[in-house]
């Protein structure tokens, strides 16, 4: 990567971390711990709602899931959640239209009441003020959904009129159910970027949900619209966005520089959809972790919060190989009613299966470990798998199709891809053991620079998405062996730790609204955390050259227990610079403090494969204390 610290600026980089003085450190750090409160009532027999609108059929770049993820979305709701039929509505295609969509919105109000919850999804195209090549005059802080009636548009105006825009069709309907009482939900699949830094490696890049408006209404049409006239909406003032709601959680499926993605049928085989279907890329992940939500219990305590989702699908997705980071709203900087905090309405009211007389069993011993495992399984209507990267299928029930039989996984190994134009074989990379040579979905791949992906010369170290990890300007089999070494270790390191992770909760995420985990050139770059049950804490940043850098805690004074629901935020504390590529930024919350954790203060940087680094892997996969846990991904790159 690199972005360094902001109070870095006159050295290269991270590597000059330990000669700063603690005077220095404080100067430029900002942290805040605020301690929070919060209360609320539930109301008895709530009853749930549901609103899932779904466009496909656009008259330019149609896309293959909506159809399937409102169809899909529907049978879990009904067939897992207990949603009535009556009270699951779906939109599709030609129903979609925007004044369809907001009266539907409307008519949903009208018919619930104070404690009711409610379920509104959308899915299909977006757009945005970043979306440079229409010149909408969108507001800045809000995106627009693209619904179906904007075929047949001759102005820029016309189409503009036609979008449902988030600040002024969604907001004023969201704070009516926000303040007359209703536990509100939204869910939106669609992409609200218009540039992105993400995915240059990629050999076939996934269909993405930005539609180039430019393709319906070409520019012949564009004076009506110029940048220079007045526009039709004015932005908030202030630089900071308050979020306006108190009852109401948000997820976004992509962040700032990211697009959006579906996954056509074609590419099906690649990705393992959940029922084998097309869908949105986030919603295929959603939809692993409504039939198994069990899977999202992070610190698996019985229960999912939002936090724990938003968590869950961004850690999946990352896995999975998608090139955009789903968004939970409010973030933890703004978060003062822990909204984030709450249980997933959608999980708290399970369908009963018929019940059959059990067979008597003599119940098998367990151990201390595997009864605390068993007490914390979320209540399931049935028992289904957890969301994994292998080809996962759906009960029928599950899904609005019957699913097709999916060829054998190849067999285990951490899987690596070796570019033939690098002339190196895998007889050069004899010494290492446990990898599998493959040419597609690979965990690390070594690509040659080229015309094609716009890096010319050296090595390029990319991940499953296609995403730069870091390049190299010497190719050389020593160097990728270590490489490999190197990922395989973080990988483990990371999957470890969210395994043994139990009893404590963590929230962090980049402080910006709608941040996503990629930045650009010149970019400030802040963090911010919560955390529910106090504990000692712990950030560590991992760079792509096998450097362990230790961001909290760096004095004596940070190494100590942190008050519960307290939030610290971290303000401008790196800014984007070359060399460009990813970064992992680990975020521990440790109920004791650990030798190895006091140890940190001493260690402000160190090697992965040194003594400290296989200390801190043994604290970290260690499951004798409670811990909390969650990582955030940054990719960095030049501006798009």
């Amino acid at each position: 990567m690199r972005y360094q610290p902001q109070y870095l600026l006159q050295y290269k980089g991270w590597h000059s971390m330990d000669i700063l003085k603690m005077d220095t450190l404080k100067k430029y750090r900002t942290l805040f711990f605020v301690g929070l409160a919060m209360g609320f009532t539930s109301v008895a027999a709530a009853k749930n709602h549901a609103l899932l609108i779904g466009v496909g059929d656009y008259p330019a770049q149609p896309l293959e899931g909506p159809k399937y993820d409102v169809a899909a979305l529907k049978t879990v709701l009904m067939d897992k959640w207990n949603f009535a039929e009556s009270e699951v509505q779906v939109l599709l295609d030609e129903e979609a239209s925007k004044n369809r969509i907001l009266s539907s919105i409307d008519a949903l109000y009208a018919r619930t009441e104070p404690g009711d919850n409610v379920f509104i999804y959308f899915s299909g195209h977006g757009t945005s003020a970043q979306d440079y090549e229409i010149r909408a005059p969108l507001p800045t802080t809000s995106g627009a959904f693209i619904p179906y009636d904007i075929a047949g548009v001759t102005s820029r105006q016309e189409l503009v009129e036609k979008l449902v825009v988030g600040r002024d069709d969604l907001r004023p309907r969201f704070e009516q159910f926000d303040s007359n009482g209703r536990h509100l939900f939204v869910a939106i699949d669609a992409c609200y970027s218009g540039n992105t830094v993400r995915g240059a490696f990629r050999k076939e890049p996934l269909p993405t949900r930005h539609l180039s408006l430019n393709q319906l209404v070409p520019r012949s049409f564009g004076a009506d619209l110029d940048t220079s006239e007045e526009t039709t909406w004015e932005d908030e003032g202030g630089d900071e966005v308050v979020y306006p709601y108190k009852n109401v959680f948000y997820l976004g499926a992509s962040g700032e520089h990211e697009k959006a993605q579906d996954i056509p049928e074609r590419m099906i085989e690649e990705y393992d959809t959940f029922d084998n279907n097309p869908h949105g890329a986030f919603t295929d992940t959603l939809l692993r972790f409504m039939s198994s939500p069990e899977a999202a219990d992070v610190n698996k305590d019985g229960s999912v919060n939002y936090a724990e989702l938003r968590q869950s699908l961004q850690s999946l997705m990352q896995r999975r190989g998608f090139n955009h980071t789903p968004q939970g709203l409010p973030a933890v900087k703004q978060d003062d009613d822990r909204l984030a905090q709450r249980s997933v309405f959608l999980f708290d009211n399970p369908a009963q299966p018929a019940q059959e007389e059990p067979a008597q069993q003599e119940p098998a011993p367990q151990s201390a470990e595997d009864t605390t495992t068993q007490q914390v399984a979320v209540a399931q209507p049935e028992p289904t798998p957890a969301p994994t990267e292998a080809p996962t299928q759906a009960s029928s029930a599950a899904a609005p199709e019957p699913a097709v039989e999916k060829p054998a996984p190849q067999a285990s190994g951490f899987k690596v891809y070796v570019d033939p134009a690098l002339n190196i074989d895998e007889s050069d990379l004899a010494g290492l053991s446990g990898v599998q040579f493959v040419s597609d979905r690979y965990d690390v791949g070594f690509m040659a620079g080229n015309a094609q992906t716009g890096a010319s010369g050296g090595l390029h170290v990319v991940d499953r998405g296609g995403e730069l990890v870091r390049s190299l300007s010497q190719v050389d089999a020593g160097a990728i062996e270590q490489q490999i070494v190197y990922e395989r270790w973080l990988q483990k390191l990371l999957s470890e730790t969210r395994d043994s992770a139990r009893g404590m909760g963590i929230e962090a995420g980049f402080s910006d609204l709608a941040r996503g985990s990629a930045a650009v050139a010149g970019e400030l770059i802040g963090l911010d955390v919560r955390l529910p049950d106090g504990g000692y804490l712990m950030i560590l940043n991992y760079t792509s050259d096998g450097t362990v850098n230790v961001i909290y805690p760096f004095t004596d004074a940070e190494a100590k227990r942190v008050a519960s629901q307290s939030k610290i935020s971290f303000t401008d504390l790196m800014q984007v610079t070359e060399p460009y590529g990813r970064d992992v930024v680990h975020f521990v919350v440790l109920n004791d403090p650990h030798e190895t954790y006091q140890s940190l203060v001493g260690n402000a940087q160190f090697a992965y494969d040194s003594s400290m680094g296989t200390r801190l892997r043994e604290l970290l996969a260690g499951s004798t204390m409670s811990k909390g846990v969650t990582d955030l991904t940054l990719l960095t790159a030049r501006q798009p």
